[in-house]
C-alpha cells in the first residue's frame, strides 16, 4: 500500500502533465492580432529587382532571393519595424518551401500587421492579402523544461503557386 506522500506526488505529477499537455495543445487566441493593411506612410516601398542569372549563387532551397528589406523607425516606447522579402521559385523544391510563409511574434509586446502578400506571375501581381488563411500556433520549444515564453508562430500556405512565380510578402511589427 502506498503512503499518502507518494500518492500526493503522483497526483501532482499527473496534474502537471495534464496542464502541460493542455498548454501545448491549446490553440492560440491571437489570430485577431494580425491585421491586414497596407504599410504606413513612413515605409519606403522598393521595387523588386529583376531576376538575374548572374546571381545564381543566391539560390537556396529552390528560391532565388530578390529583395530583403528591413526598415525601422523610433516610436514612443520602442521601435516600429517593417520587414519585406521577395523571392522567385526556381524549381520543385522552391515550390514546396516557398509556398509556406511563417514568422514568430510575441503577442504581449508586438502587434503584427501583414502589409503585403502577393504572387507575381509573368510580371502581373496577384494580391493574396485579403484571402490568405493565417494559422496561429503556440510553439513552446522549452516546455519540457518548464520554460514558456508566450511567442506565437503565424503560418500562411499560399495556393496555386508555380515555378517561376515571385512571392512578395511584408509585415510591420
Amino acid at each position: 500500500m502506498r503512503d499518502r506522500g507518494s500518492l500526493g506526488r503522483g497526483v501532482l505529477l499527473m496534474l502537471g502533465t495534464m496542464l502541460l499537455a493542455w498548454v501545448l495543445a491549446a490553440p492560440a487566441k491571437a489570430g485577431d492580432r494580425i491585421e491586414r493593411k497596407p504599410a504606413d506612410g513612413w515605409v519606403e516601398i522598393l521595387d523588386i529587382p529583376e531576376p538575374d542569372s548572374a546571381h545564381a549563387d543566391r539560390i537556396q532551397d529552390g528560391k532565388s532571393y530578390l529583395l530583403s528589406d528591413f526598415q525601422v523607425r523610433p516610436v514612443e516606447g520602442g521601435w516600429e519595424m517593417y520587414d519585406r522579402l521577395a523571392y522567385q521559385l526556381v524549381d520543385r523544391t522552391g515550390l514546396d518551401e516557398g509556398a509556406r510563409i511563417s514568422f514568430e511574434f510575441d503577442p504581449e509586446t508586438e502587434t503584427v500587421a501583414l502589409n503585403r502578400l502577393q504572387i507575381v506571375r509573368d510580371g502581373v501581381p496577384i494580391d493574396r492579402l485579403a484571402n490568405a488563411r493565417i494559422e496561429i500556433a503556440r510553439r513552446e520549444e522549452d516546455a519540457e523544461r518548464g520554460i514558456f515564453d508566450g511567442r506565437l508562430t503565424a503560418y500562411i500556405n499560399l495556393e496555386d503557386v508555380r515555378v517561376g512565380d515571385i512571392i512578395d510578402s511584408a509585415r510591420t511589427r
